[in-house]
C-alpha cells in the first residue's frame, strides 16, 4: 500500500495502481509499504482515520490485461501451467477460471473454487474486504468491504484528483502534475471484446459476478 500523511492507497493488481503509486510518491510525499499488495485489514490502527482509496476495473478487461502482461514470458510466468496447451485468450481464461487444487503466487485455487469466484474477485476481496460472511459459494451479500473510496479506472487521474481535493485537499503543483502525467504500463492490446468467445464471457460473468454487481459493470451477451 502507498501511504502519506492523509491517504492510504491499496494497490489491487492490474487496476491502474502503479500510476497512482508513482503519482503519490513523486508528488504527494508518499511511501510504498511492502508487501505492496496488502489489503484493508493490514492498515495500521494509526492510519485507519486517513482517506483510504482503491481502484477497480471491468472484469472482462482485467483478464485480458493479465493475460497479455504474462504472455511474453508464458513459460516462466506464475501462470505457466495455465498457458500450457492453450492457443488463444479464450482458451486460457477458461482454463484459468476452472483451475483447482493448486496455488499460483498469491492465488489459492482451492479457496477460490470453494468461494465459486474468479481470481480477480478473490484478489479484490483480499484487498478491500473487511469481513466475509461465508466461505462457500458466496454472493454479494456475503462480502463486507472496508471503508474505502473505490475509483473506476476509466478516468483515473481526474477522479483521483477530484476525490483527494474534496476529502483532504491537494496542492496546485501536485494537481497539475497528476492530471498531465502519462499513464504507466498502459495496455498495448485491443479492446477486450476482440478476445472473448461466448463461453468465456459467460464464465467471467459468473465467476466475477460480485464485482459486476457491486461496482455496476454491464454483462456482455
Amino acid at each position: 500500500m502507498i501511504i502519506n500523511d492523509d491517504i492510504v492507497f491499496i494497490h489491487l493488481q492490474k487496476c491502474g495502481g502503479t500510476f497512482i503509486k508513482h503519482m503519490m510518491e513523486q508528488n504527494m510525499n508518499a511511501v510504498n509499504i511492502r508487501p505492496e499488495h496488502n489489503g484493508f485489514r493490514d492498515i495500521k490502527p494509526s492510519d485507519k482515520d486517513k482517506l483510504v482509496v482503491g481502484t477497480i476495473r471491468n472484469p472482462y478487461a482485467w483478464y485480458v490485461s493479465l493475460y497479455h502482461s504474462h504472455l511474453p514470458d508464458a513459460d516462466t510466468s506464475f501462470f505457466s501451467e495455465v498457458f500450457r496447451g492453450t492457443n488463444s485468450f479464450s482458451e486460457w481464461v477458461k482454463k484459468f477460471l476452472n483451475t483447482n487444487h493448486v496455488v499460483y503466487h498469491d492465488l489459492n485455487f482451492s479457496a477460490i473454487s470453494r468461494l465459486d469466484v474468479g481470481p480477480y474477485t478473490y484478489r479484490m476481496i483480499r484487498c478491500y474486504g473487511k469481513d466475509l460472511k461465508s466461505t462457500t459459494n458466496i454472493s454479494t451479500s456475503d462480502v463486507v468491504l472496508g471503508n474505502i473510496e473505490i475509483l473506476k479506472t476509466d478516468n483515473l487521474a481526474k477522479d483521483f484528483v477530484s476525490l483527494v481535493e474534496d476529502k483532504v485537499g491537494i496542492n496546485a503543483a501536485a494537481r497539475t502534475a497528476i492530471l498531465s502525467a502519462e499513464r504507466i504500463h498502459t495496455s498495448k492490446h485491443g479492446h477486450y471484446s476482440e478476445y472473448y468467445d461466448k463461453e468465456a464471457y459467460e464464465l467471467v460473468s459468473h465467476k466475477d459476478r460480485i464485482i459486476f454487481e457491486m461496482f455496476g459493470y454491464e454483462h456482455e451477451q
